[in-house]
């Protein structure tokens, strides 16, 4: 083969591996920045979900304490949170919510307490604090989709 021809088809050669590697370096390089952005948007969803829930279940909560159960419509908010849940969420933290709702109509049933009451009780409260274990699992659940 003639030095021409073989240089010029080297050089043709070169020039396409070099543009094919910066093609996939690009392409890996979108697909892991795509990637994590999904990823942060799912988190920050999810974070969003267990902040508005956790609200509510503690507004249940310290209403249980006092009060006699209102209307089912009272539950609604926390119900339909807990759909989402079930939805978005692993079966660990689903199972917490579920134990929470299960525990504020438990709650409910009780004899009311006076402010009173509740403030001889706290240290039994904050020990028996049915939201930890529900922030404990979605700390687990975040931290290894973070990881993940």
């Amino acid at each position: 083969m003639e030095p021409a021809v073989l240089s010029a088809i080297s050089a043709l050669a070169g020039s396409a591996i070099g543009g094919l590697a910066s093609l996939t370096t690009a392409w890996v390089s979108q697909r892991g920045t795509h990637r994590q952005q999904r990823l942060t948007a799912e988190i920050g969803k999810r974070e969003a979900l267990y902040v508005e829930f956790m609200q509510e279940a503690a507004r249940l909560l310290m209403d249980a304490l006092g009060h006699v159960a209102g209307e089912a419509g009272s539950f609604a908010t926390a119900y339909a949170l807990l759909g989402r849940i079930r939805l978005f969420a692993t079966a660990p933290v689903a199972a917490e919510a579920e134990k929470i709702l299960e525990h504020i109509i438990l709650s409910y049933a009780r004899p009311n307490l006076t402010f009173a009451e509740m403030a001889e009780n706290v240290e039994a409260q904050v020990e028996n604090d049915p939201l930890k274990a529900f922030s404990d699992a979605c700390r687990r659940e975040l931290d290894g989709l973070r990881l993940g």
